[in-house]
């Protein structure tokens, strides 16, 4: 997930989000909750009439503070 795509996705949320490297930090009530980012794989993207293509990385989390781990 793109940086911007993922600000904008989660912006509502939180009041800001930092991003340095694999570490992710959400700020809410102007407290971190930061967690360690790894690569889970990407997926080829293709629309239907195969006019337009792009790839997904996905992304889960390898390490996070308590707050993050339900």
């Amino acid at each position: 997930m793109s940086t911007r795509l993922l600000r904008d996705r989660l912006s509502h949320q939180f009041e800001r989000i930092t991003i340095d490297g694999d570490t992710v930090a959400f700020f809410e009530g102007g407290k971190p909750l930061e967690a360690c980012y790894a690569g889970d794989g990407c997926e080829i993207l293709t629309s239907k009439k195969g006019n337009r293509m792009g790839v997904k990385f996905r992304f889960g989390v390898a390490l996070a503070s308590s707050h993050l781990v339900g």
